[in-house]
């Protein structure tokens, strides 16, 4: 019995023994838990605080790209576009769904096709340069719209995914000039079959026009005497005279007017002609002096 009881008495003191340990490890256990718990809710916190900083800057440069002036339009690596901005809506005169189910392909206009496929060619094999250059494409109407563009690759796990391409309309400019050099090749085709000795003279007496009647008239070709201030010494020989006349010349740059003045001049093949100038003064950022001879 005496035995008896001392096993019932150890058992006894094991369970105590081995409660007390189980108490001293939940408690541990617990607070780990509390541990966790709290870093747990600092990180989801903190990450609550990333996104919403993450979706005010998205919205910030969703808010820049729609308002901007210039279209800013995304197409993936086979030219199909993702996004386009407001200032791409209104200048292509299509919707932003019309355009979403668009390859970029379909609004470039035939003769520069080429030159995509080139780039489309060089980004497939991993250029990821920033490209810069003009192009024209069609708005919904047909029209051209002349574009200067800059485009740049969105670049993930070495890959290139998308295209970013930022477009400003220079149609205006480019009809501008385009219309500025029609009227100059108008301006020249009158020079070239004007019937009289037509030269212009810059500020420092270089000829910078010289049409077919004085060509024909000095025997002395454009190539010969344009950008050239040499012209003096090859139709005025005679030092003295020579002097005369380019003092006459500089008071016209001056602002003098000249009706029927006369030199006579020494043509390439040594024949003397005597010429009768009419000049005015035309003012420009580069004044030039109009001078024409009979």
């Amino acid at each position: 019995i005496g035995d008896v009881e001392e096993d019932k008495l150890k058992s006894r003191n094991f369970f105590l023994e081995d409660k007390s340990v189980l108490e001293l490890y939940n408690a541990r256990l617990a607070k780990k838990l509390e541990k966790k718990i709290l870093s747990l809710e600092k990180e989801i916190k903190q990450r609550k605080k990333t996104e919403q900083e993450l979706q005010k800057s998205e919205e910030r440069y969703r808010l820049l790209a729609e308002t901007a002036g210039d279209i800013i339009l995304v197409h993936d690596i086979k030219g199909k576009v993702v996004y386009v901005n407001e200032a791409g809506v209104k200048i292509s005169g299509y919707s932003r769904e019309e355009i979403k189910n668009m390859n970029i392909d379909v609004l470039i206009c035939p003769e520069y096709l080429e030159e995509a496929k080139k780039r489309y060619s060089k980004r497939l094999s991993g250029d990821s340069n920033i490209y810069r250059y003009e192009s024209e494409i069609f708005n919904k109407q047909r029209e051209q719209i002349f574009l200067e563009i800059s485009s740049s690759p969105v670049v993930q796990n070495d890959k290139i995914k998308e295209i970013i391409v930022i477009a400003r309309d220079v149609t205006r400019r480019k009809k501008a000039e385009r219309e500025i050099h029609k009227l100059n090749q108008f301006m020249q085709t009158i020079v070239d079959n004007a019937n009289v000795w037509l030269t212009v003279l810059d500020k420092d007496r270089n000829v910078v026009i010289w049409n077919k009647a004085a060509e024909e008239i000095s025997g002395y070709t454009c190539e010969e005497i344009v950008g050239h201030g040499n012209i003096w010494e090859k139709l005025y020989p005679d030092e003295e005279y020579r002097n005369e006349v380019k003092e006459k010349a500089a008071s016209i740059i001056n602002g003098e007017t000249v009706e029927n003045f006369r030199t006579t001049i020494c043509r390439k093949d040594s024949q003397t002609r005597t010429i009768s100038w009419n000049c005015l003064l035309y003012t420009s950022p580069s004044p030039r002096d109009l001078s024409t001879s009979r």
